[in-house]
């Protein structure tokens, strides 16, 4: 029986971890990875446990797996399946650095990834709207020229893929948007830390392990305001369980940030744990 995989739970390290089990396997087959509906499948393929190649869209070659470790999160499927690939597909995407380790450090260098989010529908500053940013990705060369003629004095952020870099750089110079409302997560790391400082080493945990769940990845920025309402939600029934006179406070703070009638200041940028708190 053919070696077969299908994976509807993607956690961070779910990418790696499937590519190295098809090696270990000598795999020869194609594994797609499914962002959902109107966002192309992005393929890896397999020739005797060694990836041939890569494509997405536009995108091809190296810069497919780096992608793929950035924005696993938004990721709903993993598929393999075993084919024979024609020497033609793999030609215009061949890989030439297979060690996923260092794709993953060079990911986490990346100074655009805290304000990408590859789910998220964007619109540009002429109104044209695209399902997501990864839509944009795959399809690149239809927006290439408008992108590269922005202009800023700021140099260019670091990221492994020029693509990534041109879109931070719209994003910054407001040419494009994300069109869902985003929370950023400084506004509200003050209050979190407030209703956490009193709480047991358990709600604790399990408070930060829901907070995790609720952010585009771990070096997110930003939250949407629909998993704000949710966080809101969470915060005032551990106030509650606290008691009564807690829980009634909390909901009405929490209406009050709801209304705009309560302002949550950031920390201090030089807060030695502001890197890592939601982490």
């Amino acid at each position: 029986m053919g070696l077969s995989l299908h994976l509807t739970s993607i956690r961070d390290g779910t990418v790696i971890h499937t590519v190295r089990f098809l090696a270990s396997e000598k795999a020869t087959g194609r594994m797609s990875v499914s962002f959902g509906r109107h966002i192309p499948e992005a393929s890896i393929f397999f020739d005797n446990g060694s990836i041939s190649g890569a494509e997405f869209g536009d995108l091809h070659g190296d810069g497919v797996l780096d992608l793929l470790i950035c924005q696993e999160y938004s990721a709903k499927e993993i598929n393999y399946q075993i084919a024979r690939v024609k020497k033609k597909t793999v030609e215009h995407c061949q890989v030439s650095h297979t060690d996923l380790a260092q794709v993953n450090m060079d990911v986490e260098k990346c100074e655009v990834r805290s304000q990408f989010y590859g789910s998220l529908q964007v619109q540009f500053a002429n109104l044209e709207l695209v399902d997501s940013l990864l839509q944009v990705i795959a399809e690149f060369e239809k927006h290439r020229s408008q992108l590269e003629s922005i202009k800023s004095i700021q140099p260019l952020r670091k990221a492994p893929l020029t693509q990534c870099s041109l879109l931070r750089r719209a994003l910054d110079a407001k040419e494009l948007s994300y069109k869902p409302p985003l929370v950023l997560l400084k506004t509200i790391r003050n209050y979190c830390r407030q209703i956490m400082q009193d709480l047991p080493a358990k709600e604790i945990r399990n408070f930060r392990g829901y907070l995790r769940s609720l952010l585009f990845h771990q070096k997110a920025e930003h939250i949407s305001l629909e998993r704000m309402y949710a966080l809101m939600s969470a915060l005032e029934s551990i106030a509650y369980r606290q008691g009564s006179e807690s829980g009634d406070l909390m909901r009405k703070r929490l209406q009050d940030y709801a209304d705009g009638n309560l302002t949550i200041h950031p920390t201090n940028d030089d807060d030695d744990d502001d890197d890592d708190w939601f982490s």
